[in-house]
């Protein structure tokens, strides 16, 4: 999203280039320099940069504090893309933490703040938040209504070159379908995603499609074989899940151990563990 493109704040990074991060004291010290200068629109531009370092760093309290900062002063300015912008962002955050109703509101808020504006990388950053926290809040008809409207119009061409938000898409429809039962349609749309994320250099949703991909196995061997790549991915890339991905790695954890007993599953996720990501496209 805010680190690389707007319209996709799931994605933080590229598989064969640098980890995410940022220099908190250069992104502070920006700030003190605006507001010395009485520059508000770049103060605007910083506290947006940091807001958006602490929402990669999962510090939920200060990325809260941050961006509504953020939206008082877009508010201020009258930039209102920008306030559609800082209104998903705080829409974004309430779902990494699990406050589902929440970022509903808010996203949806700021869909149609978007929508006002005409403002299309403000439209998809709000309705990905809308749909996704639709589906955690199991209003699996709401979600699936935007993300069906997400994916149309974009090239799925395996050979293109994806938008940025088209892998996240496929995923939370992946785990849609997976709740509604259909097991080999999500495991070809996490499939699909896979190899999207892969393309584009996104280790986050490749791992997303990785754990998606976990639940479409049902609670078998490949489930917890897939599980243990995503963990020793996870760890590898210093990507720790936030609360709402917890909660679905947890269902299918439960899930599968429950169905395989604790050694044959402790031994498959130890067996997981020992493949890279780039091995899971041989075992989806």
């Amino acid at each position: 999203m805010g680190h690389r493109h707007r319209a996709h704040p799931a994605g933080h990074g590229r598989l064969h280039g640098a980890r995410p991060g940022g220099d908190r004291a250069d992104l502070g010290e920006s700030a003190r320099l605006f507001t010395e200068l009485g520059d508000r629109w770049g103060l605007l531009r910083a506290t947006e940069w940091q807001a958006s370092l602490a929402e990669m760093r999962r510090d939920a309290e200060q990325a809260n504090r941050l961006f509504g900062e953020g939206l008082r002063m877009a508010e201020e300015l009258g930039l209102w893309p920008e306030v559609a912008t800082h209104t998903a962002w705080l829409g974004w955050v309430a779902l990494e933490s699990a406050q589902y109703d929440r970022a509903i509101e808010l996203c949806g808020s700021a869909l149609r703040q978007a929508n006002a504006q005409g403002y299309s990388k403000g439209e998809t950053m709000a309705e990905m938040g809308l749909a996704y926290a639709a589906r955690r809040a199991g209003r699996l008809d709401l979600a699936e209504g935007h993300l069906h409207h997400l994916l149309e119009g974009l090239s799925r061409d395996p050979d293109g070159e994806p938008a940025l938000h088209l892998p996240d898409t496929l995923i939370e429809l992946g785990w849609l379908t997976e709740l509604r039962g259909d097991l080999a349609g999500a495991m070809a749309l996490h499939a699909e995603a896979w190899a999207f994320a892969w393309k584009i250099g996104d280790p986050r949703t490749t791992i997303g499609a990785v754990e998606g991909a976990a639940a479409a196995a049902g609670p078998t061997e490949q489930s917890a074989l897939l599980l243990g790549l995503a963990a020793a991915a996870r760890e590898g890339y210093q990507l720790p899940p936030g609360a709402a991905e917890l909660e679905d790695i947890e269902r299918v954890t439960v899930r599968t151990r429950e169905a395989l007993g604790e050694e044959a599953f402790a031994a498959a996720f130890a067996q997981g563990g020992t493949y890279k990501l780039d091995d899971a496209q041989d075992l989806l």
